[in-house]
Parts: structure tokens; C-alpha cells; sequence
């Protein structure tokens, strides 16, 4: 009895040897080589396996993986897997990413190289997808003025650009014809701004739509930019770098045309001003919009040698501005166009009318050419001793309506107003002067009021 039990269970082990299923050996299959934009399929066909991709990657260059038609399930349900990423001649995972739907993986390759990208499903997972990798978009150098067309073609990918800078000029980045989308919704996107040699971000702007990106560098030198598409932000845009208008210097009277092509764009005046003598400048043919709204703009001014304003004002239609220099020399003013504003305009700079000297009984003409310009006289005076100003063939308007102005007086030596006299028509204004001495009148004309009268001292 024993003997036959031995004997049948002898003979039954070959049998189970021969009917015992083979256990799957996992394996890594060569995918071949990865070349950028090119789409691959791969297809995990018996769990465990896995695939090695190579790839040329170059140090310090953005890259992306886009994986589509994702399609992997474990034993019934939802697959998923990693890509594992490897440095050239390294058995060590550099980086990872894990996918169980469509998406993308992104970094920075830290050195040059061939390179391996593995797909690893995890658990039993077995299905298929398709792997695109990317490079960047090539770098493209930008040239004031002149548009340039980028498409983000994959997810994950970035655009480059150049451009040259100067220490401390301004410079604006348009965007328009902006078509980006995020797996369906609206997609989104920074502009990073980068110093010459330098991999860290200066400043940042982000984009949803059309709109403008301005900053004054601080350093001279070739500066990069990174259009670093947000989430999964693919689409297109037009790109445009422009530095501000060029620096046109202003001579008392003479007009100058300027015209804001690109929002976020400035223009930049200089101007010859003496100390304590007061300047106007009268802006005309104003015609800027904002996006289809009126447009506005500030003037800022600025004290030979000096960054900071010194004062400012604003522009949303035909004006003026005017003020008194504190210091002789260079000043500047530039034009800094409001929100997304972008037109023309002609800006006219003037200097008061030339000291005319009174003599009794003598008729000086006097014509006021530019909003906020005044006229200014010297006369003598006897301490206590009454003088009469007569004002006849009074000219004077205001944007249309009747204008009016103001003769103020000056004792020797001071710039406080003594006394003032009102004049809208003709007419005659009588002082009684407390000092000796040579005294001071300036014709101030009231709001935007430009003309001609002939003022004669008694």
C-alpha cells in the first residue's frame, strides 16, 4: 500500500512539472531613439515590461515630454505609470513623472548629453499611449519694432528670445493675436526676463490675452526672455519688443510730432531751462485711444541729472502744463502713455515772452502764443507814488470763449506776488508802490487763454 502510494506520487510530479504555467519574465525593450516633435507610440503589452527611449538633451535646456491617447488599465481598472528620467552613463533616476491620464513632464537637463526616458507602468498596468518630446522653441533675437510670430506646439514647452538692453531705457513687450488654451479652457503664460549671463528671473508679466509688459532694465547687455506657457497651455502670439521713442530735443516755439506705436511705450523730451523762469508746454492734435476707449497720458519732468519726478501731469485731450524750474540746465520730460494707451500728438515747449521794459506813456504790444505762457515786464517806481497800467486792444481767448488774465506785481528783488490786477477786457489798474526801485509785472493769462493786448504804463 505504501509502495504504491510513493510510486503514484512519483509519477505525478513530472506531470504538474509539465502542467505548472510559466512565470512571466519582465523585460526592457528598446523604444529607439526620441527626436524632438516627433511623436512615438508605445505599447506595454505584458506587465512588468517596461521601455528605454534615448534622448539628446544639452545642458541648462528646457525639455518636454507630452503624453497622449493615454490608454492603460491594471487587471480592470485605471493604470498608471512613471517616466524615469536618467543623466548620461547614471543607472540612478535624475527625475519622475507620473501619469495615469494625458498630460506632460517638464525640467531642465543640468548637463548635456545622451539621455534615457524609461516608461515604467506600475503595478500590472498594460496599454499604450503616445510620447512626444520636445525642445524648446528656438531662440529668436528681437529687433525694436518689428513683430514676431511664436506657436507653443506641445505642452510643457517654452519660447526664447533676445534682446539688446541699455542701463536704466525703458523698453516694452506687446503681445496681440493672443490664441492660447488649456485642455480646453483659456490658457495663460509668463514672460520671464532674465539679466545678461544670468539664469534667475528679473521680472515677470503674465498674459491671459493681448496686453504690453514694461520695465527699465538696470543693466546693459543682451537680456533673454522665456515665454514659460502656464499648466497646459498651448497656442500662438505675436511678440513685439520696442524700445521707447527716441529723445527729441525742444526749442522754445517750435512744435514736435510724437507717435506711441506699442503700448507700455514711452517718448523722451529735453529742454534748456533757467533757474526760477517759467516754461509751458501745450499739447495739440491730441489723439490717443486705449483699446478703443480715450486714451491718457502723463508728462513727467525731470531736474538735470535726477530719476526721480519732479512733477507730472496729465493729458486726456488738448492742454497745457506749465511750472518754474528750480535749477538751470538739461531737463527732461518724457511721455508715458497711460494703461495700454497708444496715438499721437505735437507737444510745443515755450518759454515766457521776452522782459519788455515800460516807459511811461510808451504802448507795448504783447502776444501770448501758448497756453500757460505769461509775459513779463520790468517799469521803475517812486516809493508812494501811484501808477497806472492801461490794457486797450485786449485779444484774449480760452478754447473759444472770452479769456481773461491776471497783471501781477513784484517788488525789486521778490518773487511773492505784491499786488494783482484782473483784466477780461479793457481796462486800467492803478498801484501805489511802498519801495523805490525797479519793480516787476507779469502778464499771467487765466486757464488756457492765448492772445494779444498792448499794455501802456502811465
Amino acid at each position: 500500500m505504501k509502495r504504491w502510494i510513493l510510486a503514484f506520487f512519483l509519477a505525478l510530479v513530472p506531470v504538474l512539472g509539465v502542467m505548472a504555467p510559466a512565470v512571466a519574465q519582465a523585460t526592457t525593450v528598446s523604444g529607439g531613439p526620441l527626436t524632438s516633435g516627433k511623436p512615438v507610440k508605445a505599447t506595454i503589452s505584458i506587465a512588468g515590461q517596461t521601455i528605454q527611449y534615448t534622448f539628446a538633451a544639452k545642458a541648462h535646456k528646457h525639455v518636454t515630454f507630452q503624453v497622449t491617447n493615454f490608454n492603460f488599465s491594471d487587471n480592470g481598472s485605471g493604470g498608471d505609470l512613471y517616466l524615469n528620467f536618467y543623466e548620461p552613463g547614471s543607472s540612478s533616476t535624475y527625475t519622475s513623472c507620473y501619469f495615469s491620464d494625458n498630460g506632460y513632464c517638464d525640467f531642465t537637463a543640468p548637463i548635456g548629453g545622451t539621455w534615457k526616458a524609461v516608461v515604467d507602468p506600475n503595478g500590472g498596468s498594460t496599454g499604450s499611449m503616445t510620447l512626444t518630446f520636445a525642445n524648446d522653441v528656438a531662440t529668436k533675437a528681437l529687433t525694436t519694432g518689428t513683430p514676431v510670430a511664436t506657436t507653443i506646439r506641445f505642452q510643457g514647452q517654452n519660447a526664447n528670445y533676445t534682446f539688446p538692453a541699455t542701463a536704466k531705457a525703458h523698453v516694452t513687450f506687446q503681445v496681440t493675436n493672443f490664441n492660447f488654451s488649456d485642455n480646453g479652457s483659456g490658457g495663460d503664460l509668463y514672460l520671464n526676463f532674465r539679466q545678461p549671463g544670468s539664469s534667475s528671473t528679473y521680472t515677470s508679466c503674465y498674459f491671459s490675452d493681448n496686453g504690453y509688459c514694461d520695465f527699465t532694465p538696470p543693466l546693459t547687455g543682451t537680456w533673454s526672455v522665456v515665454l514659460d506657457a502656464n499648466g497646459a497651455s498651448t497656442g500662438s502670439l505675436m511678440l513685439t519688443f520696442a524700445d521707447d521713442v527716441p529723445s527729441q530735443p525742444l526749442t522754445s516755439g517750435t512744435a514736435v510730432s510724437t507717435t506711441i506705436v506699442f503700448q507700455g511705450q514711452n517718448a523722451g523730451y529735453t529742454f534748456a531751462a533757467t533757474q526760477n523762469k517759467h516754461v509751458t508746454f501745450q499739447v495739440t492734435n491730441f489723439n490717443f485711444s486705449d483699446n478703443g476707449s480715450g486714451g491718457d497720458l502723463y508728462l513727467n519732468f525731470y531736474e538735470p541729472g535726477s530719476s526721480a519726478v519732479y512733477t507730472s501731469c496729465y493729458f486726456s485731450a488738448n492742454g497745457y502744463c506749465d511750472f518754474t524750474p528750480p535749477l538751470t540746465g538739461t531737463w527732461s520730460a518724457v511721455l508715458d502713455a497711460n494703461g495700454a494707451s497708444t496715438g499721437n500728438l505735437t507737444l510745443t515747449f515755450a518759454n515766457d515772452v521776452a522782459t519788455k521794459a515800460l516807459a511811461a506813456g510808451t504802448p507795448v504790444a504783447t502776444t501770448i502764443r501758448f497756453q500757460g505762457q505769461n509775459a513779463n515786464y520790468t517799469f521803475p517806481a517812486k516809493v508812494n507814488t501811484n501808477i497806472a497800467f492801461q490794457v486797450s486792444k485786449f485779444n484774449l481767448s480760452d478754447n473759444g470763449s472770452g479769456g481773461d488774465a491776471y497783471l501781477n506785481f513784484y517788488e525789486p528783488g521778490s518773487s511773492a506776488v505784491y499786488t494783482s490786477c484782473y483784466f477780461s477786457a479793457n481796462g486800467s489798474c492803478t498801484i501805489k508802490p511802498p519801495v523805490g526801485g525797479t519793480w516787476k509785472a507779469t502778464l499771467d493769462p487765466n486757464g488756457a487763454s492765448v492772445g494779444s493786448l498792448t499794455l501802456t504804463m502811465g
